[in-house]
């Protein structure tokens, strides 16, 4: 099935036509829109990054970076720019109310996601072959990660573009005699200064790690001078340098010591993320949750570790295994852990894995480590197909019968690829790879398309604007919150937003100023109340919103509270 296709659509054994970039581009967009223009603002990353390209577009300052009154200096300039430069070509087609939606500031994630895919693409017919190529790009599309990315408005799906255009001319210089042309190189160091501009210097992790990689399997690594660093390097520096020195004039050395200092090197030696919450960080950590994060995926690919251990000295192979084993350790060694930082890894593995589908020498028969792995892959997708059948009935009290019907076809379609997996070895590898592409469209439209976008209570801060009230001869209102402080309020709200640890503070606060909106968790209600009797005020509850607080990951309720009239008469500070 898969070759007849190919042998129509992909004649060329090392590269891809036009057609076959057209049909990955719309399963991409098929696997990646469910959800994209619906789902509220997830926090905390991604409001963090919309709401300071947000302030870049209105105040015109394409330097510093800002998120409200404070600097946001965690990362590089690369993803505001990107941000705020679609948000503006979508303005000028549906006008500037467009800039307070959050899905023009995802447009980058998704054009990033789509990037990747097509570089794996290309990077596969030189590498291997063209269509173990396009099977691994398909595969790429699916993994459960990348879908998660391409959906928020951050940098990791860029950053993933940029990593794979990178190793896509190191694979050519690797693997071909004769010097690169000048497009090519141009388009590894172009490549490279966009992500230090995106993400900093961990963009060096795939390709210096792969040369460094490669040469501890005793390859020779003359094929890095073909990538002309002595011309690289400078039009490297020339496109990164302006922005480092403005914000360096304008900045001096906080930018250094917050991206740097607190955001990079911090992760190195301290716990946080999710890893955070269980309470512990340990290396192996991401090939445990592998088989769910690189999902539908990590089948071929756990299927392929004995075939790929088998052939490592092959050319192709440790060139995928250089590229993706610095990555690994490095993020497996790393205390903080958050599910995407190996993701730059992921497309050499579903190269690795379509190498090993398409080989004709695989074994997926009844041994003790495939019988493993057709275990973990049926479990992890029994866990997705019933996130549609829980989470709902246990955040709304009700079903939602699509996201229900999709997920059982996904579990169903895996179900189909494992048992066409343990198939004879002769069988034509796209029949046990067919399903996997059915049952990751099906999940990503049942869980983003469907699901998610209608769990009102796992999004407090939309809940929080329906409930605002409106403030009548205020020209600047303000909203503060004690025990509620994620972004998302921020950039959902539109207004000035103070974040108060305590409820006291949010009593002083009321007290001075009428035209402020309140909002109380509450654990800090009591105290705040006894605050606002104390300075003989009358908050007036004007809305409610509960539920699961993404950032921190616990259950809230919150109040909602404003000046009672006769308080409205004090004159707004």
């Amino acid at each position: 099935m898969f070759k007849a296709l190919t042998a129509n659509l992909f004649p060329h054994e090392k590269r891809l036509t036009g057609a076959a970039y057209g049909v990955l581009v719309c399963f991409c967009l098929a696997i990646f829109l469910p959800g994209f223009f619906t789902l509220p603002v997830f926090d905390r990353d991604e409001p963090s990054f919309a709401q300071a390209s947000r302030q870049m577009l209105q105040t015109g300052d394409l330097v510093d970076i800002r998120f409200q009154d404070e600097p946001r200096y965690k990362k590089p300039i690369g993803i505001y720019w990107l941000q705020a430069g679609a948000v503006q070509l979508v303005q000028s087609i549906a006008g500037d109310d467009i800039a307070n939606s959050i899905w023009p500031y995802r447009l980058p994630s998704l054009l990033g996601g789509i990037l990747a895919v097509l570089l794996t693409a290309a990077l596969g017919c030189k590498l291997l072959n063209a269509e173990t190529g396009f099977a691994a790009a398909i595969l790429l599309a699916c993994c459960f990660i990348l879908n998660v990315e391409t959906r928020l408005a951050k940098t990791d799906a860029m950053l993933l573009a940029t990593i794979v255009a990178c190793q896509f001319v190191l694979a050519k210089a690797f693997i071909q005699t004769k010097a690169l042309k000048a497009k090519d190189f141009l388009l590894f160091w172009g490549a490279l200064a966009a992500g230090f501009l995106i993400k900093g210097p961990l963009i060096l992790l795939a390709p210096l790690g792969t040369i460094i990689t490669l040469k501890l399997f005793k390859e020779p690594i003359g094929f890095a001078k073909k990538l002309n660093p002595l011309l690289g390097i400078p039009f490297a520096l020339l496109l990164i340098l302006p922005w480092f020195i403005l914000i360096t004039h304008q900045a001096g050395a906080e930018f250094y010591k917050n991206s740097a200092g607190h955001d990079l090197f911090a992760k190195i030696w301290e716990v946080q993320g999710f890893a955070h919450q269980w309470g512990f960080a340990l290396p192996g950590l991401y090939a445990f949750i592998l088989p769910a994060m690189m999902w539908p995926a990590s089948l071929p690919f756990m299927l392929a570790i004995p075939y790929i251990w088998a052939c490592r000295h092959d050319k192709d192979v440790r060139f995928c295994l250089a590229w993706a084993l610095p990555i690994w350790i490095v993020f497996e060694l790393t205390l903080t852990k958050l599910p995407h930082y190996v993701l730059p890894a992921y497309p050499a593995l579903c190269l690795l894995a379509m190498r090993w589908l398409f080989s004709g020498v695989r074994d997926t028969g009844h041994s003790l480590w495939n019988v493993l792995c057709y275990l973990a892959f049926a479990g992890v997708s029994l866990g997705f197909a019933l996130i549609p059948a829980v989470l709902p009935v246990v955040l709304e009290g009700t079903l939602f019968y699509w996201a229900l019907f999709a997920g059982t076809l996904a579990f169903a379609a895996c179900l189909t690829a494992i048992h066409l997996m343990r198939g004879k070895p002769s069988t034509d590898p796209s029949v046990g790879l067919a399903p996997l592409p059915v049952a990751g469209v099906m999940l990503m439209s049942a869980l983003f398309g469907v699901m998610l976008p209608n769990l009102n209570h796992l999004f407090i801060s939309e809940q929080i604007v329906r409930h605002l009230p409106e403030l009548e001869n205020c020209e600047k209102p303000l909203l503060a919150t004690a025990g509620y402080g994620e972004p998302s309020l921020v950039f959902n709200a539109s207004v000035k937003t103070e974040f108060l640890n305590v409820g006291e503070r949010l009593a002083v606060e009321m007290k001075r100023n009428p035209c402020l909106i309140g909002v109380v968790e509450s654990r800090q209600k009591a105290e705040f109340l006894e605050k606002a009797r104390f300075f003989q005020l009358i908050p007036l509850l004007t809305g409610n919103a509960d539920g699961f607080s993404i950032g921190t990951g616990k259950m809230m309720k919150l109040e909602i509270y404003r000046t009672a009239p006769e308080e409205k008469k004090l004159k707004p500070r």
